[in-house]
């Protein structure tokens, strides 16, 4: 049986990236990569770029949080070409040079930039601003409390939905086929499984499930219930074999496998365990392990 965790544990920032372009602003930029360097994430400081946009565009690529000490303008102007979506999108926060206000822009819940606002706003004594509805409310958000588990969201139309119910004050039924660990926060409603169809079509309008297993909404059955699955990442995949083996033959094999355990493949957490099957295969095992993902995902929302 898989295991559900509830925790706390913060989302992995490894790298984060911070510009500056005023002598007050220098200071500021300096302490913060401090505060980093102290919590073991590498942090790279720019000060004045000979090229914000360009600073920007490799900054968005290869950073989990980027940091603006400047006007909130600057900042805004400098990120709008490069977003794209919630779940890939770096955390941006913009603090003014003089450190008073810390603002979590982009990506507060699953990039992680609120709880990075908070962090860095009592390391610095400033004033931590974060406009998240689920937080300015006191009530759980649903997307940053899934990273916080290592949870796979399915559906973030639904998430959204979901978030939507909790700011509202509704009760919103959950359900997890493994054992849980530590306390279910108290916007949800711990359900069985019956119950989990039952209450969606009566008293509650949307219920999460948490399991690594497929669930099929396009099913007679499930077609009509506001299911929201959010899947552990709790399966391991191995596998080795010869050099040059057929990209379908090793998909037929991971197919087989799923189908046997009924397993989603967002579930999986791919190892390689050949050295010359990571030198040949490794670019195929990856597309095939987000084809997978995709198509398994698109299932869900029909």
């Amino acid at each position: 049986m898989s295991q559900c965790y509830i925790a706390n544990e913060d989302k992995l920032i490894n790298r984060v990236s911070v510009v500056s372009f005023t002598p007050d602003g220098c200071e500021r930029g300096k302490r913060i990569c401090e505060i980093f360097d102290c919590m073991n994430i590498e942090c790279q400081h720019s000060h004045k770029p000979e090229s914000l946009k360009a600073w920007t565009e490799e900054a968005f690529k290869n950073s989990d949080a980027i940091i603006f000490v400047c006007a909130m303008g600057i900042a805004v102007r400098s990120i709008a070409p490069h977003i794209v979506k919630k779940t890939t999108d770096p955390a941006v926060i913009v603090m003014d040079d003089m450190g008073r206000n810390i603002i979590s822009v982009l990506s507060g819940h699953i990039g992680g930039a609120n709880n990075l606002t908070n962090i860095l706003a009592s390391r610095l004594g400033a004033n931590p601003v974060i406009t998240t509805s689920s937080d300015v409310h006191g009530r759980i958000a649903i997307d940053s409390w899934a990273v916080k588990n290592n949870l796979v969201i399915t559906d973030m139309a639904g998430a959204k939905a979901v978030a939507a119910e909790i700011v509202a004050g509704r009760p919103v039924g959950f359900y997890c086929d493994g054992e849980i660990q530590g306390k279910v926060p108290e916007e949800l409603i711990l359900i069985s499984p019956k119950e989990a169809l039952d209450s969606c079509n009566n008293k509650i309008k949307w219920c999460l499930i948490v399991s690594d297993r497929l669930i099929t909404h396009n099913s007679q059955e499930l077609q009509n219930y506001n299911i929201l699955q959010l899947i552990p990442r709790c399966n391991v995949l191995g596998m080795g074999c010869k050099k040059d083996k057929a990209y379908e033959d090793i998909r037929a094999a991971i197919d087989e496998q799923l189908d046997i355990l009924i397993l989603e493949a967002f579930s999986l957490w791919l190892q390689l365990m050949s050295k010359r099957m990571k030198r040949v295969c490794l670019k195929q095992l990856i597309i095939l392990r987000f084809r997978l993902a995709f198509i398994l995902q698109m299932s869900l929302k029909m």
